[in-house]
């Protein structure tokens, strides 16, 4: 089949050539694309480059289909005329008659017979027509606005849709979209790349600059597997050396031993003859004698209250001293009414073996109370040794509440340093007290302060009554203990542990009890002053046991945790050594110095994703300042525009409505501003609303013009209402008029593409 000629200046090209090239390129044609082809081949008057964008709608149906039939149409069309249809067109001419078109035509339907193909063409040659906008210019392939021909210049234009009835229609829909309640105000937000570029380039500076890098744990922690539970409890008895020749010997102590070695007198008189000649030689001869009473060496006997370790101990120094000062000393120690233990002695006895061995000895009590034990009072000679020192304080336990309460009892910083230095060590122990009060006190000047005096005054104290310290109060204690004090203290006890070594059975449980210590003392000196290289190798395997939560000293780990810093620790930051910092920061700024060296670096990476952050934060706080601004337009950090972005259209269900549906399948497309299609299909049989409720989201508003309608909407394809409001709204209402539903389903214009229902891109 061969298309009729078209005007003068178009080439005459074979209908079936075109046709053939287009199902070689990989158009499927059926017998309706034919039929549109030749109605639209049959009545176009416009011009050439125009042409192809009423054939394109027939056969495309997408973007890539439309430019690969542009450029056929292009080929055939725009190309130089071929030498062989220019001879033909000259044949054409010698035969003048022939060159009228509808004259050649007429003759080839009469010939063929086909009378009644003439008068069925005259017939549709007057029925009504389809008026289609015709562009007076070249169009562009992917515009949507079309102007209407000039009417001395263009016919009436023809496009045939087959299985329809055309219907008379002027090209604009009689309905009207109009919105619903208040427009939807922009507002101003951070720019999406903005935001995104600065959330990147903080994050990144702030990895780069964290202490944290667990690939290097594993290459400079050492393997440490000590057996050791978690939680506080009561550590293990390790043996100390003995300190007591740390403590000062007080001046009262001197005059208690020279008076408690004074002979006692026995009752038991006997002549002087010495005194009796004096005399009788003064009295001229009278005979006079003098008789002088018998003394003894005094004997004393001394009980110990050994409910309390500490007391017991102090006790011990006491008689120690006594009896290196040649003072006859017995002691027995109890720890209930009426039973009595001697040193090293299995068996007890009570008071009435006791009177019976001693009876004759003074009695003295070494604890500072008023609480005699039961049946001791038939000594008459009884003593107390606060009393004997002319020590005040003999009320006992001292029950204190607080740390500020304990400040008020001791009267004393010097001795409240003390006090909170014997905290660092798990449990309570004489020696530990000893050399860390020696420590503490010397570094402060005042070693004379560690006196028996004092050392009663501090095991008074009821936290200092058991074995340990409450591990609440003892976190007090080391909150409240002074930095150059801990260190001092944790000094000392390092060396009390390191002299234990030689006295400790290796591979015991008390001895990895002293490793443990050794581990924790050598960890908060080296994170002290990281240059101190000698507690390094120490520091590391405590290091090892913290990332393996092994350490069971709990109110140590809380204290050198310091989660909130509420205090200040001994642990100074590898970056800056003013700076006081929790365990687990050190460990990670350590850690890091593994992988940056140098902590200017870390410093700069810190610095620049806190800027970055900062920046972001500025922009959140002021973007509605920082929208005029002019230095914004440029780097567009904020932007203004619709932040809501789902529209929801009422259409009212009438028999309109229901013509438009095709199998009762009614589909509905929001053809954007922008020319993106959003698609919702609903079924309109069964349906007994009268209004449906059509909701599209996800709708595209960024960058709409203010001068520019928000949406066009389609029904099945055919009708399409724009929206001519240029605000934006949530809602609209769709005022469906009757004579628009009957109008023809095919309008010819620059093509729009429908794939699956959803969201398409058409840009």
């Amino acid at each position: 089949m061969r298309i009729p000629e078209l005007p003068e200046e178009a080439p005459g090209i074979a209908f079936d050539d075109l046709l053939q090239e287009l199902k070689n390129e990989g158009f499927s044609l059926t017998l309706h694309d034919h039929i549109e082809f030749t109605a639209i081949f049959q009545q176009y008057t416009g011009t050439r480059a125009a042409f192809k964008y009423y054939l394109a709608p027939i056969v495309c149906r997408n973007r890539e289909e439309q430019e690969k039939f542009y450029r056929i149409y292009d080929r055939f069309y725009t190309s130089p005329p071929d030498p062989r249809a220019e001879a033909a067109r000259g044949i054409q001419k010698q035969f003048g008659i022939f060159r009228n078109f509808y004259l050649r035509l007429f003759l080839f339907l009469f010939l063929s017979g086909g009378g009644k193909a003439i008068q069925l063409l005259w017939h549709y040659r007057h029925r009504e027509k389809l008026v289609v906008i015709v562009p007076t210019t070249p169009v562009s392939p992917d515009s949507t606005v079309a102007t209407a021909p000039s009417p001395a210049k263009h016919g009436p234009v023809f496009v045939v849709k087959p299985m329809r009835s055309p219907v008379a229609d002027s090209g604009e829909a009689k309905s009207a979209v109009v919105p619903l309640g208040r427009p939807i105000e922009k507002e101003n937000s951070i720019h999406p790349t903005a935001f995104a570029w600065l959330l990147i380039l903080g994050g990144t500076c702030l990895i780069l600059s964290a202490s944290f890098f667990p690939q290097r744990k594993s290459k400079y922690l050492p393997e440490v597997d000590l057996d050791n539970k978690q939680g506080d409890g009561v550590s293990l008895d390790i043996p100390f050396l003995p300190k007591d020749h740390l403590i000062q010997k007080l001046p009262a102590m001197t005059k208690v031993v020279g008076d408690l070695r004074l002979p006692v007198p026995t009752g038991i008189y006997r002549l002087d003859i010495v005194r009796t000649i004096r005399e009788s030689i003064r009295s001229y001869g009278l005979l006079l004698p003098v008789y002088n009473d018998v003394e003894r060496k005094p004997e004393y006997l001394v009980l110990i209250d050994r409910s309390s370790e500490l007391s017991f101990d102090l006790a011990r120094y006491v008689l120690q001293l006594f009896i290196n000062e040649r003072v006859s000393i017995n002691y027995y120690y109890y720890r209930e009414e009426g039973v009595f233990y001697s040193e090293g002695a299995v068996d007890a006895i009570g008071v009435y073996d006791l009177w019976e061995r001693h009876g004759n000895a003074g009695l003295i009590l070494m604890d500072g109370g008023n609480d005699w034990p039961a049946g001791t009072s038939q000594w008459e000679d009884r003593l107390v040794m606060t009393d004997l020192l002319g020590y005040s304080g003999k009320d006992g336990i001292v029950h204190i509440g607080d740390t500020a309460r304990l400040r008020w009892y001791l009267g004393d910083d010097d001795l409240f340093q003390w006090v909170c230095a014997a905290a660092i060590y798990p449990s309570l122990k004489w020696e530990v007290l000893i050399a860390v009060g020696d420590a503490v006190l010397g570094a402060r000047g005042v070693k004379d302060k560690l006196n028996y005096t004092n050392l009663l005054k501090v095991i008074r104290i009821d936290w200092f009554r058991g074995n340990v310290i409450p591990a609440a109060k003892r976190v007090e204690l080391l909150k409240s203990l002074d930095v150059d004090a801990e260190i001092e203290a944790r000094k000392a006890l390092l060396t009390l542990l390191k002299e234990s070594d030689g006295i400790i059975n290796s591979g015991t449980a008390v001895y990895e009890e002293m490793l443990l210590q050794r581990y924790t003392q050598s960890f908060v000196l080296y994170a002290n002053d990281v240059k101190k290289k000698e507690y390094e190798d120490d520091a590391k395997k405590f290091m090892s046991l913290w990332n393996k939560k092994r350490v069971p000293d709990m109110s140590t780990v809380i204290y050198l945790r310091n989660q909130n810093k509420e205090w200040e620790t001994p642990l100074r930051s590898t970056e800056n050594a003013d700076s006081r910092v929790g365990a687990a920061r050190f460990m990670n700024e350590l850690l890091a110095l593994r992988v940056i060296s140098d902590p200017r670096i870390r410093a700069f990476f810190r610095n620049a994703a806190v800027g970055f952050f900062m920046i972001l934060l500025l922009l959140y706080l002021f973007k509605d300042n920082m929208v005029g601004w002019g230095g914004n337009k440029t780097v567009g950090f904020i932007e203004r525009d619709y932040r809501d972005n789902a529209i929801t259209v009422m259409i009212p269900v009438n028999d309109c409505l229901r013509k438009q549906a095709d199998n009762g399948k009614l589909k509905v497309t929001l053809n954007n501003y922008d020319n993106n299609l959003y698609m919702q299909t609903y079924s309109l049989a069964g349906i007994d609303t009268d209004t449906l409720r059509v909701r599209f989201e996800d709708i595209t508003m960024a960058g709409k013009p203010p001068d520019k309608a928000s949406f066009t909407l389609i029904l099945d394809k055919d009708l399409r209402i724009e929206c001519k409001y240029t605000a934006f709204y949530s809602q609209y209402l769709l005022l469906l008029k009757g004579e628009d539903c009957a109008r023809s389903r095919f309008k010819p214009g620059p093509p729009n593409y429908y794939g699956r229902e959803g969201h398409v891109d058409q840009q």
